[in-house]
């Protein structure tokens, strides 16, 4: 097959959040100019569209259903016949992906769970050290797991990064698009309560059902400043001028360990599961377990950890240049051009 077009189908929103678009976004961006990329999402918000439009891309929309059973049965309809199909979404499982095989496309599939039996070409898991025993794939389907095939937004690779840190003055909270368990609202409170004296910025999106009540906190505390869906180009400024990053360990945490940033982690979902255990384990971050459920003394007692140690911060920063070596983007393009 020498296709040149790309249709990817992915979803984002309020319930599912967006880190399955930018995944998606990232990986477009590593295809490049020699292929006509093009998305193919639900019926969905106006903020997902610009996210989508924003990095360059074409989008379709199809109708809104929860029904991926039914969806699967007539997604070859939209997807044009010789593209090559990249799925991210936890909706789409081994009958989803049988239905494109036999439309005859080639297929990606970008999966943190494996849960289901993959039919796809490529399936691709950049969290960490996952095993391939934990994939039952069909006998034709390579497994590209790990940190050398990262799915990080191209501003982050080659970043000059950061290498030694004195101490914690800026700290950054970024708890995904949508985060439903308003842990942002929480955990900076915590930390204004703990310590007046920081800087927080907290990264947050249109579509965060809590952005009101988050907003008059930044309007009551002048040291707290709020960014609003902000380009990559921004996230790494507030990165590279903070200290300490607070976050799940989902895409975000790679990007931190790209940048240069001590960080303290945890999950919120299954699928983050994998690279909390790789990245904690290789001391890149700290975990504090389950986010929705660490108590205030559990957080801030590794605050107070971090903040009083300014040599375990530097190890954070060490170990982060093991597992990111810039250089993703060519195996994962290398690796698609054997089946294209």
């Amino acid at each position: 097959m020498n296709t040149k077009n790309v249709d990817i189908r992915c979803d984002g929103g309020v319930t599912i959040g967006m880190g399955h678009v930018m995944r998606c976004i990232a990986l477009a961006n590593m295809l490049g100019d020699a292929f006509n990329i093009r998305f193919v999402i639900q019926q969905s918000t106006d903020n997902v569209k610009r996210i989508i439009s924003a990095a360059g891309f074409a989008h379709v929309e199809i109708p809104r259903t929860n029904d991926f059973e039914n969806e699967c049965a007539y997604i070859h309809e939209h997807l044009r016949p010789d593209s090559l199909v990249i799925l991210d979404g936890y909706n789409f499982q081994s009958n989803y992906q049988k239905a494109i095989k036999a439309a005859g496309h080639v297929l990606i599939a970008i999966d943190d769970l494996h849960a289901w039996k993959q039919h796809a070409d490529i399936v691709i898991n950049h969290g960490g050290s996952i095993e391939a025993s934990s994939y039952e794939t069909s006998d034709y389907t390579k497994l590209l797991l790990g940190y050398p095939y990262l799915l990080l937004r191209k501003e982050f690779n080659n970043l000059s990064r950061r290498k030694f840190i004195r101490s914690i003055e800026k700290v950054m909270l970024s708890f995904g698009a949508s985060d439903e368990h308003n842990l942002t609202y929480r955990f900076a409170t915590w930390l204004l309560e703990h310590k007046p004296s920081l800087e927080l910025d907290l990264m947050v999106s249109g579509i965060n059902p809590h952005l009101a009540q988050i907003t008059k906190l930044a309007e009551l505390s002048p040291r707290v400043a709020l960014h609003c869906d902000i380009s990559a180009d921004r996230v790494i400024q507030l990165m590279q001028e903070s200290q300490l990053l607070i976050c799940p360990a989902s895409t975000i945490s790679l990007e931190g360990s790209a940048v240069g940033i001590s960080i303290i982690t945890g999950t919120t979902a299954a699928n983050q599961n994998d690279n909390c255990n790789s990245i904690t384990k290789s001391g890149a971050a700290l975990s504090i377990g389950d986010l929705t459920r660490c108590s205030k003394e559990e957080f801030l007692l590794a605050f107070d950890y971090l903040c009083n140690d300014a040599d375990e911060i530097n190890k954070q920063l060490a170990a982060q240049a093991t597992i990111i070596d810039g250089k993703s983007a060519n195996r994962i393009l290398s690796e698609i051009k054997l089946i294209v």
